[in-house]
């Protein structure tokens, strides 16, 4: 407090009223603000009684900066969000950046704290969660209160791996107090795209299959996709070999200096499903086995990948060349 205004504080508005003093000298007034405040700051009302000659009374002016006659204008802050990666899979783990605006760390009376939650598994819509209702959606992890003393951005909260396909979302409160009293509150809830992680669990199986066993042969891989949860994606894949079998079989053998044999056209995919590769014809005898590998097509997300193994039984294969058949002696 002082006794006077200090220099360099300006003046909003002059206030006037009458009063008619009581018995006992004492009056009241009410003085409304006119003027809308809009810069945010400190404001202190200063009172002033002016001199009374008729009455023969002294005017008197309030002290500058009393509690009770000062209150903070603050303009509420603002909280957007960015999650790690709007795609992932089921073992990722995910973190949410906060990107914050408005909180100055001049006021150093106000406390700005930041809490938040994220929401989900909650079941994709046509492969995207752009759609997804959030309504009722679970609490998979909870944020816990962080100071915030200035904008900017603060990244790396609220990590949590996800075991669960499905979509997942963050969001945050921001909330400044003057003490114990709320001065302003912003909402960011959850399901805003940049926010929300789409989780899958992808799974890849196959089965080969010939018309026969024999050199000269049709061979096909049928896909099952599954686990996608509707995310566009693509199939692609090779058939290796021939390998040399071992004790007439298959299995033991190293893939690693495989000989391609056919690169099939990529199959692009956006649903779980069914899907066959094209034919190849077996020319040498010889052990053979594919190998696929789906892989997400998701604009600005990094790539979810699964893949089968050379050597899998399901999608491996021998086929043995045909022996001419020998006539007897003496026939023709």
């Amino acid at each position: 407090e002082s006794d006077a205004v200090p220099e360099g504080i300006d003046e909003v508005e002059t206030l006037e009223a009458e009063v008619t003093l009581d018995a006992a000298g004492e009056a009241e007034a009410t003085l409304e603000l006119t003027s809308r405040l809009t810069a945010p700051g400190w404001y202190v009302f200063v009172e002033a009684v002016a001199d009374d000659d008729e009455l023969g009374l002294l005017g008197a002016t309030g002290r500058f900066g009393r509690e009770s006659e000062t209150v903070l204008v603050s303009r509420p802050g603002t909280v957007e969000t960015k999650a790690s990666t709007v795609l992932a899979s089921a073992g990722s783990t995910l973190t949410d950046t906060a990107i914050i605006t408005g909180v100055s760390p001049d006021v150093p009376a106000v406390t700005v704290t930041l809490t938040g939650e994220l929401r989900g598994p909650v079941s994709l819509t046509n492969g995207t969660c752009e759609s997804v209702d959030w309504s009722n959606a679970p609490v998979a992890a909870t944020i816990p209160a962080m100071p915030i003393t200035k904008s900017g951005e603060y990244p790396g909260i609220g990590e949590f791996r996800v075991t669960e396909a499905g979509c997942y979302s963050y969001g945050e409160q921001l909330v400044a107090r003057l003490g114990e009293a709320l001065l302003w509150q912003t909402d960011h809830p959850a399901g805003k795209t940049p926010q929300t992680t789409a989780v899958i669990s992808p799974a890849i199986t196959t089965l080969a299959k010939a018309n026969s066993s024999n050199v000269g042969a049709v061979l096909t891989d049928t896909v099952e996709l599954a686990g996608t949860g509707g995310v566009p994606g693509v199939i692609t894949g090779e058939l290796l070999g021939p390998v040399k079998p071992i004790e007439g079989g298959c299995l033991g053998l190293d893939w690693s200096d495989a000989y391609v044999s056919q690169r099939f056209e990529s199959i692009p995919t956006s649903a779980d499903g069914t899907f066959v590769t094209g034919e190849f014809t077996v020319v040498e005898a010889g052990c053979y086995t594919y190998v696929e590998t789906w892989t997400s097509a998701v604009e600005g997300a990094p790539p979810v990948t699964t893949s089968t193994q050379p050597g899998e039984v399901s999608e491996t294969l021998l086929f043995t060349a045909v022996t001419p058949a020998v006539s007897p002696a003496g026939m023709p």
